[in-house]
């Protein structure tokens, strides 16, 4: 998520006018902490209206995020603490939308609005197929992994898994706007050759796979894409001469 200034609230309640002033200017909200005795909610009470970025970190969990509901402008999200209530997302004009929370956002699955969506766990059933989605990321993958599901994202450019066990790329074909893929951390990922009916594939991110092949497919997308495999444990005897930051790297031929 982009930054375009920051306020920054901990123990001490800015005045009335600062948070004005940083929500006029459209500056991200960023809680990492809350001063005694203080909600989030009655700190934005007198802006929520016009709050167009919100940032929740530490110390904010033990509070019941409904009210955001209200915010009818905010369009950045950032929630990195489980809160007690639900949060119906159907009622936020949200594009952007990081949530860290090991919870089933049932509303979620409605959302209508998400350009670009960041969950630090969850199913790909969880993901809203009715949002023109742009960016996907999903850094704690659940049981759910059959990528066909997102068959139904046709704006999907860019998509980031991380998560243990086996990744099957079958499905991934459909995606056929895709431009960048990034998979991390994975015993194993199979269907590699999917990429290569990808047209706008411009790049490919394996990182701490333990088993993968990195020889065919990968080649072959070296013509078209910026192609990189760091941390795997079967390697083609080319990838070891090159730096261990970037295995190994193809531009896109002109």
């Amino acid at each position: 998520m982009a930054l375009r200034g920051v306020l920054n609230i901990d123990r001490r309640v800015p005045s009335r006018w600062r948070l004005r002033s940083a929500v006029r200017k459209g500056k991200n909200i960023q809680f990492l902490g809350l001063p005694k005795n203080m909600t989030v909610q009655e700190i934005l009470a007198d802006v929520l209206p016009d709050i167009t970025r919100l940032h929740l970190t530490g110390g904010t969990s033990n509070e019941d995020y409904s009210f955001l509901e209200g915010a009818s402008s905010l369009s950045e999200l950032s929630l990195w603490e489980t809160s007690l209530g639900p949060i119906d997302f159907t009622k936020i004009p949200l594009t952007t939308l990081a949530l860290d929370a090991n919870k089933h956002w049932v509303s979620l699955k409605q959302s209508q609005t998400l350009k670009e969506l960041m969950l630090g766990y969850g199913d790909l059933s969880w993901v809203p197929t009715q949002s023109p989605l742009e960016e996907l990321s999903l850094h704690s993958m659940g049981r759910d992994r059959d990528l066909s599901r997102l068959s139904a994202l046709p704006q999907l450019k860019c998509l980031e898994l991380h998560g243990g066990g086996e990744l099957s790329l079958a499905g991934i074909a459909e995606l056929t706007v895709l431009e960048e893929v990034e998979l991390t951390s994975f015993a194993s990922v199979t269907g590699l050759e999917e990429l290569m009916h990808l047209p706008n594939l411009r790049k490919l991110y394996l990182e701490d796979i333990k088993l993968v092949d990195t020889t065919g497919p990968l080649y072959k997308l070296k013509k078209r894409a910026w192609v990189w495999v760091v941390g795997t444990k079967r390697w083609h005897r080319e990838f070891r001469a090159v730096t261990p930051i970037t295995t190994y790297s193809a531009r896109r031929s002109n």
